[in-house]
This record gives C-alpha cells, sequence and structure tokens, in this order.
C-alpha cells in the first residue's frame, strides 16, 4: 500500500489547492448536482437560516442566493483557497479554511459540498464534523463518490442515505 500523505499536506497539493478549479460554480449547479434546489430548502423553513457551503469557489453562488433569501439567513462560503470574488453582499461570510480545521460558531441548518469532499483525504472526519455542526432539523448534501470510502479492512463502508 503507498504512503499517503496527512490532510495539512494534502490541502496544499496542486490539485487540492488549484485557485482555478470550480471557481464560477453558479445556483444551477447546486441544483443539478444536489438534487435539489438550496433556496427553496431554506425559504420554506421558519425563522432565521444558517447555510455553509464547504468548498464555495469564487462564491458567486452565495452572491446569488442572498439576493434570493429573506435578510435574515446567515450563509457562510467556507474555501481552502479563498479566492473569492463578486459583491459583497449583507448576510454572507467569507472563510479561508479547511472543513477539517474550522468550526462554525453555532448550529447551522443547511450544509453543502458540490465538490469539496473528493479532495479531502480523511473523508469520514470531514463528514462527521459537518454532521457535527448541523441544527436538530439541518440538512447536509454533498456530492462525492460514497464508494471512495473503506472500512478499517479496507472493504466498502456502507453509508446510510436519509432524507
Amino acid at each position: 500500500m503507498p504512503d499517503l500523505i496527512d490532510d495539512a499536506h494534502l490541502e496544499q497539493t496542486a490539485v487540492v489547492a488549484n485557485s482555478a478549479m470550480n471557481r464560477d460554480r453558479r445556483l444551477p449547479a447546486y441544483r443539478r448536482e444536489l438534487g435539489f434546489d438550496p433556496i427553496a430548502w431554506l425559504a420554506a423553513r421558519p425563522g432565521p437560516q444558517r447555510w455553509l457551503d464547504v468548498g464555495c469557489g469564487s462564491a458567486l453562488a452565495l452572491f446569488e442566493a442572498a439576493e434570493h433569501l429573506p435578510g435574515n439567513t446567515r450563509i457562510t462560503g467556507l474555501d481552502l483557497v479563498g479566492h473569492f470574488r463578486g459583491t459583497p453582499k449583507p448576510g454572507v461570510e467569507l472563510v479561508t479554511g479547511s472543513v477539517l480545521s474550522w468550526s462554525p460558531d453555532s448550529p447551522i441548518d443547511l450544509i453543502t459540498s458540490v465538490h469539496a469532499i473528493h479532495y479531502v483525504g480523511d473523508k469520514i472526519a470531514a463528514l462527521t464534523r459537518m454532521s457535527s455542526w448541523l441544527a436538530p432539523d439541518g440538512r447536509l448534501a454533498l456530492n462525492f463518490d460514497a464508494t471512495s470510502l473503506r472500512d478499517a479492512n479496507g472493504g466498502p463502508l456502507r453509508l446510510r442515505r436519509a432524507g
């Protein structure tokens, strides 16, 4: 078995820390890649909502989303590279950091990740961390290859799909 590098070094590799990859993602990509409309889901819920997008790229989709959500919605974009573009909007916070070390200050109603989990070495740690950040009735929506997850013996890890 080849030697694996730790997550801190993996995050600095040219493939993972690519400032040009997936940077211009817009809202239709979220609907297509995640199989639901995050804007409609958040707007249908009562009270202030919090949305975290892991691997938000340039954050253009988040700025676009802010124009369609109630003003009390808090949107956080987390990206390793931090090449954010666009016009800042009230309620949108952009953070340069890793899903394996950053943590939110309060529970999140919706956590999305269109492509970032593909590039995380310890996917189980990332999924565990993100799940722990959810509000009790929150939703975690990711696009990644679940067949890449293995148990301690190298066999396929079985995930349960919820909601």
